[in-house]
């Protein structure tokens, strides 16, 4: 294919190509830092679980990011001292040496624009919407009463000498943290997969401008190039998109799994207080409890019916544990096997075997 160049076209793909380069280390980098994480504060070890994968989920896409920024900048950098060799050199000798460029193909990888319909793509910091801010709500609350709390309350005294079980530190280990955070991630990740795929969207429109006004073997091999980069970026926005909705299921699994642990807690409430009526009645209530009730089971209908009623309690606060076990086996897995860090490999930038 016979050599034909317009600098001008290469000098403004490298303009867009800075500029993309640019948005990918500037406001996409920070948008992933401010929106790709958990707060740690006050958090139970089941959020902690899920903000240590998160921060390995952030730190492969800033990785990433900032790998893109890189090549990009580079391959700009490239098309510019491709376009000064032209501008400079003979364009007879720029077209001997076309000939023998190394490893160029018989046409373009690419259509050049005007060959194609093409849609001009939208700018790419326009993609990175606000993912919204989480209400904070505060789940152990939700699923406890106030009635739990009180440090005075038969209540307590009744789990910590017959249950030996602390609702309040089991609930927290799995709900206590900022789950609504988890949408935020799942909304933030959307919005990053399309910021890259806006970035691709740019890389092919820009080389296939150039492609109108640049011909021959190096023109070919550089669509080659431009091709791949292309195709990878739109890649990485795949891989990022499939993560989204893991963290939306997360999100949906403590809210539902909170309303069934809310029953479960609200049933067993009610069949201690009932039992600590009866033990009062039968006005054993020390810290002898255990035995007290062995001793006086058999002259004390009372206290058989606490009894009966701890027992039933107990049931329901196994129900409640065999819940908590689940759900923690549910958002582990995906913590641990699902989220994390992805593999989003970038092509090393442009390079122009003609070019110093």
């Amino acid at each position: 294919m016979a050599l034909h160049v317009d600098t001008s076209s290469l000098r403004t793909m490298a303009t867009q190509l800075d500029d993309l380069s640019g948005s990918s280390s500037g406001v996409a980098n920070a948008y992933v830092e401010e929106n790709v994480t958990f707060p740690w504060t006050e958090a139970g070890a089941l959020f902690q679980e899920a903000a240590r994968a998160t921060g390995q989920l952030r730190e492969s896409l800033q990785a990433m990011l900032a790998a893109q920024s890189t090549s990009l900048a580079s391959s700009g950098d490239e098309l510019t001292k491709t376009a000064h060799a032209y501008d400079t050199t003979d364009l007879a000798v720029s077209a001997s040496l076309d000939s023998t460029y190394p490893g160029g193909p018989a046409s373009p990888a690419m259509v050049p624009w005007s060959l194609a319909v093409y849609v001009s793509p939208a700018e790419v910091d326009g993609a990175l919407d606000d993912p919204g801010t989480s209400s904070g709500h505060d789940y152990v609350k939700d699923i406890l009463t106030t009635d739990w709390f009180s440090p005075t309350s038969v209540i307590d005294q009744i789990i910590s000498w017959v249950f030996d079980y602390d609702p309040l530190a089991e609930v927290s280990r799995v709900f206590a943290g900022d789950w609504d955070r988890a949408t935020v991630c799942s909304l933030a990740l959307d919005h990053t997969a399309a910021f890259e795929e806006r970035v691709a969207a740019h890389v092919g429109a820009g080389f296939s401008h150039c492609l109108d006004s640049w011909s021959g073997e190096a023109a070919n091999a550089a669509s080659v190039y431009f091709d791949s980069l292309a195709r990878q970026v739109r890649q990485n926005a795949d891989a990022i998109r499939d993560a989204a909705p893991l963290y939306e299921q997360i999100s949906q699994a403590i809210a539902s799994w909170a309303d069934v642990l809310k029953g479960l807690y609200a049933q067993a409430l009610d069949m201690i207080w009932v039992a600590a009526a009866s033990y009062t009645l039968a006005g054993i209530f020390s810290e002898t409890i255990v035995g007290g009730i062995a001793g006086f089971l058999a002259g004390s209908a009372a206290v058989g019916r606490a009894v009966w009623l701890a027992h039933s309690a107990w049931s329901v606060l196994q129900d409640a544990v065999a819940a908590l076990e689940l759900l923690i086996g549910l958002v582990g897995a995906a913590s641990t096997f699902s989220l994390g860090a992805l593999s989003l490999p970038v092509p090393a930038g442009y390079d122009n075997s003609l070019v110093a």
